[in-house]
């Protein structure tokens, strides 16, 4: 159910689930707001990496500033 609803395999949601390297950030972040959305509790090291990964990203998207 979950994977089908994040578009991907029950080994991908497996891999999230176990905060696995093998999985795409984009794919992660995908399958990580199908199980918040469904009041599934992600075990605190992978929402701790989920989170870390969330703010380098968007941090590196944030263009300098000129001084």
């Amino acid at each position: 159910m979950f994977a089908r609803l994040a578009g991907v395999s029950m080994m991908t949601v497996s891999r999230v689930m176990n905060n696995s390297v093998s999985v795409r950030a984009d794919t992660r972040d995908r399958v990580l707001q199908v199980l918040l959305a469904k009041g599934i509790r992600i075990p605190q090291d992978v929402a701790r990496a989920a989170a870390s990964a969330f703010i380098a990203r968007s941090c590196s998207a944030i263009p300098p500033e000129e001084g």
